[in-house]
Parts: structure tokens; sequence; C-alpha cells
């Protein structure tokens, strides 16, 4: 009897072990991914803020350059009445 209740025991724990190993192997792979999408997204980020990248955006969104820029100077008068 006391072989049978070891041998169960023993079962019981070897499965709970292979067990916690697929979970934890599936959640190592999950990570790997991640790390992957991260250095993809990390790249994808630092293209995007290329200057060729950005020159190429402000081309095609028609934005032109400012010859001169006008400066307001605020003055000591009042801003806002009653």
């Amino acid at each position: 009897m006391l072989l049978a209740v070891l041998t169960v025991g023993y079962l019981a724990l070897t499965n709970e072990n292979a067990t916690v190993g697929y979970e934890l192997r599936t959640l190592e792979q999950r990570v790997d991914t991640l790390r992957q999408e991260t250095r993809r997204l990390e790249l994808q980020s630092i293209n995007a803020q290329a200057m060729d990248t950005l020159t190429a955006r402000v081309a095609d969104l028609g934005y032109v350059p400012v010859a001169h820029v006008k400066y307001l100077e605020p003055s000591a008068g009042i801003v806002a009445a009653r």
C-alpha cells in the first residue's frame, strides 16, 4: 500500500514538473519573440527619425522653407482687461 502511495505521489510530482517545464519554455519563447519585436520597433523608430526620411516626409506634405521669421515681442502693457 505504501509503495502504491509513493508511486502515485512520484507520478504526480513528475507530471507537475513536466507541466511547469513546458510553461517555462513557452514563456521563454514569448520573451524571445518580444525582444525581437522590440529590436524591430527600435530600428523602425530610428529609421523614422533619420534626416533623409524626415526630409522626404516634409516634401510629401508640401511644406516649404520659411525665408524670414518675424517674432512678436511682448510689451509691458496690459495683457487682459476687465
